[in-house]
């Protein structure tokens, strides 16, 4: 389920997410992440959770510490510090932190069909809460 999504684009992600109806859920993560492996043991796998996030979204998994490098054509410059992106993991982190104004993992946000952020969420133990978080109109 926290499956890294690999080299995937956002708007393609996006466009997926109206295919299915479902709001897409991006979950960003890295294999570093001692609190992403808590959450993920702690509270995405207990079963209402699980069970919500496989049927009432397009869960994605970004992984932030990606070494994998991105093809040529693809790598930009990053609009935050200027360097040149080379991995899937700089790609994803760019993202999260021009789009969502975050840096920090784990990192959830829910995206409704316009491409709006609806709600967003941090590290959390609180299973309840979590739960709330993904109760959402969309």
């Amino acid at each position: 389920m926290f499956k890294n999504a690999g080299n995937v684009d956002y708007d393609n992600l996006l466009n997926k997410s109206i295919k299915l109806k479902k709001p897409l859920l991006l979950y960003f993560t890295g294999y570093a992440c001692v609190n992403a492996r808590k959450i993920e043991h702690n509270v995405l796998s207990e079963n209402r959770i699980k069970e919500k996030l496989k049927n009432e979204f397009y869960f994605v998994s970004l992984y932030v510490d990606d070494r994998t490098a991105l093809f040529e054509n693809e790598r930009i410059k990053s609009e935050t510090n200027g360097k040149l992106l080379k991995y899937v993991g700089q790609k994803h982190s760019e993202l999260q932190t021009r789009k969502f104004k975050s840096n920090s993992q784990p990192y959830f946000v829910i995206i409704d069909k316009n491409g709006n952020k609806v709600k967003d969420m941090g590290y959390t133990t609180e299973i309840e809460l979590f739960n709330n978080f993904l109760n959402t109109n969309e």
